[in-house]
């Protein structure tokens, strides 16, 4: 019989009974408090996902949210990963939902007592569709990518937010220039040269490439395209990590 290893512990088994979440996607985060913050597709309330948070024992498990399939509310968080603001409040997103059902950014303090939806993504022609979760970098902005949409290419965008919402940008449009990766993977890393990071799931050409560009947008480069010579790894769907040696 499989015994697992002592080292392996479950901190908690979701329920989706009794407005419980169910079905966790995106990466957990570890807040400024301590504690473990995350986000469920399924269940709640309303049955379209959740935001919860515990303790690192597994204990304190609080339901904080129930996202909303109705009044303009984003729902179905995905893969859409957690940031904690320089406010202390949760960051995220949605993959649907809002006012054009394309998706949303939300804030949410720590104790679940305020939520606001703060961008609604797909309310004009050529606005982006569809987040990915968001990563708060060093210079207090959130950046972002959305899987679809953004102008004539509609392969999708990374975006810059202020923790306001009132100040909005699309760095870059991915399918262009020519050769460029399409449909951006979830999670962006800023490295110690001041660039951010990031993978895109296919390519024009190949399947996927890694980028990297300035946090103004300028100085865009596909580092390496998957899938040029034999034997390479092709179509990455995960965030990238920055390791201690300085490699992605």
């Amino acid at each position: 019989m499989f015994q697992p290893s002592p080292r392996y512990t479950i901190l908690y088994h979701f329920k989706n009974t009794g407005n419980d979440g169910s079905s966790p996607y995106a990466s957990l985060l570890e807040a400024s408090d301590g504690m473990l913050y995350g986000t469920t597709r399924l269940g709640g309330t309303n049955a379209v996902g959740t935001v919860f948070r515990l303790n690192k024992d597994g204990g304190g498990y609080q339901r904080l949210y129930s996202f909303r399939n109705s009044g303009g509310d984003g729902n179905d968080p995905y893969y859409g990963s957690l940031a904690e603001g320089s406010d202390g409040a949760l960051y995220g997103t949605t993959y649907v939902g809002g006012s054009a059902a394309f998706g949303t950014v939300y804030r949410l303090t720590r104790d679940g007592a305020s939520y606001s939806v703060l961008r609604h993504f797909g309310t004009s022609a050529n606005d982006a569709r569809h987040p990915w979760g968001l990563f708060r970098a060093p210079d207090g902005f959130l950046y972002g990518t959305c899987s679809d949409g953004g102008g004539t290419n509609v392969n999708g965008v990374l975006f810059k937010l202020s923790i306001s919402g009132l100040s909005y940008s699309v760095l870059h449009s991915f399918g262009s220039p020519s050769g460029d990766g399409l449909n951006p993977c979830p999670g962006l890393v800023w490295a110690t040269d001041g660039m951010l990071y990031g993978s895109c799931l296919t390519a024009a050409t190949n399947p996927g490439t890694i980028f990297r560009l300035n946090n103004d947008g300028t100085g865009y480069n596909a580092l390496h395209k998957f899938g040029i010579v034999a034997n390479d790894a092709r179509n990455p769907a995960a965030s990238l990590a920055l390791a201690s040696d300085s490699l992605l």
